[in-house]
């Protein structure tokens, strides 16, 4: 995404399993007798890559230098100039928050910025329901009645935190249109899902026989 390896293609996986291609490659006899050799250029990284401080490979941190911190912003605004994770890195604030809509320059987000943001949020808080009631079930399952007892809370904590008006205008289509493409079942799992919990106003959720889900 940023741009900062340019020789080849692929990921970070296939890079290393090039590197000893790369080596010879480099390497070329011009010689047989003399044995002396030419190095070859081939870039692998962005030529304006900072420097590794010293000992990286002992011990090193996620803290940036300036010069780090600005060669990945350049990098970013370079390769994904819309993006909001450009934006925030062009901010001067250093905000800290759990979910990215709870960021408290939300309001400043680009405008397609805010609407994922908002897919994001409904999407995780409707899912998380699903999530819980998959362990309650398990724990059903394995007739454990500490773990029946945690998930019943957390299931009863989900029902009554709910935003019953906001998921009800939640537009599912506009939400695939947003995300990657996703498979058939993945979708009909969350289609379904959504539509359950709109039914389920009277929060009766763990109380339902819950063969079908």
């Amino acid at each position: 995404m940023l741009g900062a390896f340019v020789s080849l293609a692929g990921s970070i996986d296939s890079y290393f399993s090039t590197i000893p291609t790369l080596r010879h490659r480099r390497l070329r006899t011009r010689d047989a007798d003399e044995r002396s050799t030419e190095w070859l250029g081939f870039n692998t990284w962005h030529p304006g890559l900072p420097a590794p401080p010293h000992h990286w490979l002992v011990s090193t941190t996620f803290t940036l230098t300036p010069d780090e911190a600005q060669f990945i912003r350049d990098r970013l605004v370079a390769e994904a100039p819309d993006a909001l994770l450009t934006w925030l890195a062009r901010q001067n604030d250093n905000a800290r928050c759990n979910y990215i809509w709870e960021h408290p320059s939300l309001a400043e987000f680009p405008k397609q910025s805010r609407q994922l943001v908002a897919h994001a949020e409904m999407f995780s808080n409707v899912i998380h329901g699903a999530s819980l009631l998959y362990n309650l079930q398990l724990a059903e399952l394995r007739e454990r009645p500490d773990w029946i007892e945690t998930y019943r809370l957390l299931m009863d904590e989900w029902v009554s935190q709910r935003q019953f008006a906001a998921l009800d205008v939640w537009d599912l289509e506009d939400f695939w249109a947003a995300v990657k493409p996703i498979g058939p079942p993945l979708r009909r799992f969350v289609q379904d899902w959504v539509e359950l919990v709109r039914q389920d106003l009277g929060g009766s959720l763990t109380q339902r026989e819950h063969g079908a889900l």
